[in-house]
């Protein structure tokens, strides 16, 4: 019978990660993420990803399944040494186009990215680990939007979203402020109070709004 998700923990953060415990912890982590606490078994995954590098190569394939299983696809390595069905799930998480060669989803973004691309609207409440802004990213990237618009609650993120932004020079005319001339097509990163006074926005085909519940 598998240990359990404390006794587990209580191994890693106590003990070399020799193959006997190294088993013990995966073998809990899979059972008790199938049967019982999903998320606190995801939690000590990611504890277990932190130090792989002390697992045995006779348990990194289960290692990666349970990666696998649990949707965590940013925290895989080595990528071409994958097994066939860990790749193509691992390339079916990439954004395309892609923003980068090491931006994979972890699989809460990746049905997310999915829905957004389909069209419809989305409230999602997600800590900020979740990388909720990648998402945005990537679908800016991959639809060619004429014009849309992203609402941050501060000028500090403004800035920030911005300088993030800056990839997608080539695709959009970011626009921060309304004294700027629009293009053909546009990218709006503004505070809401920003955005209110404009005064010829044009209709949007994107609209994302960053903490939405300060919308006034």
């Amino acid at each position: 019978m598998a240990i359990t998700l404390p006794e587990a923990g209580r191994l890693l953060a106590g003990n070399t990660l020799d193959a006997d415990v190294a088993f013990q912890v995966l073998a809990s982590i899979a059972h008790h993420g199938a049967f019982e606490d999903r998320n606190e078994a995801r939690h000590l995954l990611i504890r277990v990803l932190d130090r792989r590098e002390e697992i045995a190569t006779s348990l990194q394939n289960m290692l990666y399944a349970l990666v696998r299983q649990h949707g965590l696809f940013p925290y895989m390595r080595d990528v071409v040494d994958l097994s066939v069905a860990d790749r193509l799930a691992f390339e079916v998480h990439r954004p395309y186009p892609a923003l980068s060669d090491d931006v994979v989803f972890h699989s809460q973004q990746a049905i997310v990215y999915e829905r957004l691309l389909a069209g419809e609207n989305v409230v999602l409440s997600a800590p900020t680990s979740f990388g909720k802004s990648l998402v945005i990213d990537a679908v800016l990237a991959a639809r060619g939007f004429h014009n849309a618009a992203v609402v941050v609650p501060t000028i500090a993120l403004m800035d920030e979203c911005r300088r993030r932004l800056a990839r997608l020079n080539n695709a959009y005319k970011i626009i921060t402020h309304g004294t700027q001339r629009p293009a053909d097509r546009n990218l709006y990163v503004m505070t809401q109070e920003r955005l209110l006074e404009m005064r010829d926005l044009p209709p949007l085909d994107f609209f994302a709004i960053d903490e939405f519940y300060k919308l006034v």
